[in-house]
């Protein structure tokens, strides 16, 4: 605590020092609740690392546990004039965790430049799995007797991945990156944006591997998430694996607070109650898809309301018969 208040002196950063006694995470825990703070930073590893370790403990757990934006330190040298702070990496999945996280590197890139010559390069990533679900049908194919498969409508639903499910994945992401591309314009700010294919956390850490940010931001939950997780399976594996610094944003973000206020953003679509009526006819899984490519159609008919005869028009032109079967929708 000596060498932590001589340094922030050396900074002239005001600090308040505090100890606390028990277990250590359950304590750093305790204090990050009961403090109020917006954010938590510590070192990846503590005291205990030996050769093979990945994360400490205390910093594992915290990181489960915490429900604040939280900074994790992998680097030796963390300050706005080193060269491993010249690239931030953001991970993008369209969910409000993401666009935070989005929010935080714009501000981060701001507040550098304000301090030092520092102005980072900011790269935006998603990441889409299209393979999966050819792995998946070739088991279940293998598994299923004849009558299962007709049960299961296999060779409908194999087509609905394969026609819709996975360009409608690409189109989807992409929209995501375009759309973090537009919040940070409104700021003033250019990013470069990348569409990864695969399992989403490997290709981030193949893409950190050969891009070598220095700082990696990430959600704490991603699309799917549910109460009764601690955090996204993609954001554990990239909180154990990534070799950079890594931020995990625990706030939401709408992007709409930014992108409704910009008069060069895309028109704003609204549906009718009987459209949206269609839509949930749409499996759960492919109903964002769906949404996006019905929206995108309308914006090119220059249409902002979505109706029934938009969805009529959009379905025919964009989707086969089977994949209209296969999605309940009638022809």
């Amino acid at each position: 605590m000596d060498r932590f208040e001589k340094r922030c002196q050396e900074a002239k950063v005001h600090c308040i020092r505090k100890n606390r006694e028990g277990k250590n995470f359950a304590e750093l825990l305790k204090e990050i609740d009961e403090g109020g703070y917006d954010l938590t930073v510590m070192g990846s590893l503590g005291m205990g690392v030996v050769e093979n370790s990945i994360i400490g403990g205390v910093c594992e757990r915290v990181a489960r546990k915490t429900r604040k934006d939280l900074l994790i330190v992998k680097s030796e040298t963390l300050n706005p004039e080193s060269e491993i702070l010249k690239k931030i990496l953001v991970a993008i999945d369209g969910s409000p965790y993401s666009y935070w996280g989005l929010i935080v590197a714009l501000n981060l890139k701001k507040a550098w430049g304000q301090i030092s010559n520092l102005s980072p390069q900011i790269e935006a990533v998603a990441a889409f799995d299209p393979y999966f679900h050819q792995i998946a049908f070739k088991n279940i194919k293998d598994a299923l007797s004849e009558e299962a498969a007709k049960v299961f409508k296999f060779k409908e639903q194999e087509k609905l991945h394969d026609e819709i499910i996975d360009k409608g994945m690409a189109k989807l992401y992409q929209g995501c990156l375009d759309t973090a591309a537009q919040i940070a314009k409104t700021k003033g700010i250019d990013i470069k944006t990348t569409l990864l294919a695969g399992k989403a956390y490997n290709e981030i850490i193949k893409h950190i591997q050969l891009t070598k940010p220095g700082l990696l931001i990430i959600g704490r939950c991603g699309l799917h998430h549910v109460k009764e997780s601690d955090m996204g399976s993609n954001a554990e594996n990239l909180l154990r694996l990534a070799p950079c610094n890594i931020f995990i944003g625990a706030r939401g973000f709408n992007p709409e607070e930014i992108i409704k206020t910009n008069t060069n953003a895309l028109p704003c679509i609204e549906w009718t109650e009987g459209a949206l009526k269609r839509v949930e006819k749409i499996p759960p899984f492919a109903q964002g898809m769906a949404k996006k490519a019905i929206e995108d159609y309308a914006r090119e008919k220059g249409q902002n309301m979505i109706t029934e005869k938009i969805i009529d028009e959009a379905t025919n032109k964009l989707l086969p018969p089977s994949a209209k079967r296969a999605m309940g929708i009638e022809e």
